[in-house]
């Protein structure tokens, strides 16, 4: 059964800490241990008890740890983009025969710092990206 969250008095997607020792699913819990409780399959109901007995404590999810989203392009600088060219051309190298087919799958290389982050991002698009993973 889902909890209805307006009622519970924590949040069940925060840090649980063990605030005071007590024994209990199969282990002996001591204060500042993490209870990971969905990780052991105790049901949420028996946190509830827990976090009312004053067994748990929470803490919120860092929010200040920075989470990339998307393919993280946009975090580089023009030297990290040209790496990333140097080794996207160097697996097409390997995958052609003819310098012609080279030149037509390579990713195109650009000095502006937008324009390298299409470039990369037209290539990753292409029916080729797969090799850059090979």
């Amino acid at each position: 059964m889902t909890p209805d969250y307006s009622k519970l008095p924590f949040q069940l997607n925060w840090t649980q800490f063990v605030k005071q020792e007590f024994k209990g699913y199969g282990s002996e819990w001591k204060p500042g241990d993490v209870f990971d409780w969905d990780y052991r399959g105790i049901p949420w109901e028996d946190v509830i008890s827990l976090f009312n007995r004053g067994l748990l404590r929470q803490e919120p999810p860092d929010e200040n740890k920075r989470k990339v989203v998307g393919d993280g392009l946009d975090e580089l600088n023009q030297d990290e983009l040209t790496v990333i060219v140097k080794n996207i051309n160097k697996k097409v190298k390997q995958f052609t025969k003819t310098d012609r087919e080279y030149n037509m799958k390579k990713c195109k290389a650009s000095t502006v710092t937008k324009k390298q982050r299409g470039h990369i991002r037209t290539w990753r698009n292409s029916p080729w990206a797969d090799w850059e993973q090979a």
